[in-house]
């Protein structure tokens, strides 16, 4: 991860706190993915991959996600488990 971390991952961690960030996805318009490509060092074509199913992102990852939120990994996790219960 980075050493300066990016400020609007407090922005993400308020709108979280806030209930405004309803599923993974919300957090990208916030928050570039390119950004969260950087600090997670996942190449950027990845991240895009996860995004877009996030099946494919590992316990590591999101932890790391979460750290950077400065959230528990559970509320990463259910933003994540919110994409595959929007597809049903």
């Amino acid at each position: 991860m980075s050493k300066v971390k990016d400020k609007r991952y407090q922005t993400v961690k308020m709108y979280i706190d806030a209930g405004a960030i309803k599923s993974f996805q919300d957090i990208f318009d916030i928050l570039p993915k390119s950004i969260l490509s950087r600090d997670l060092r996942l190449n950027y074509s990845r991240l895009v991959k996860r995004v877009h199913n996030p099946n494919l992102f590992t316990l590591r990852e999101i932890r790391q996600m979460a750290e950077l939120i400065e959230v528990d990994g559970l509320v990463v996790y259910r933003l994540i488990d919110s994409f595959f219960k929007r597809k049903k």
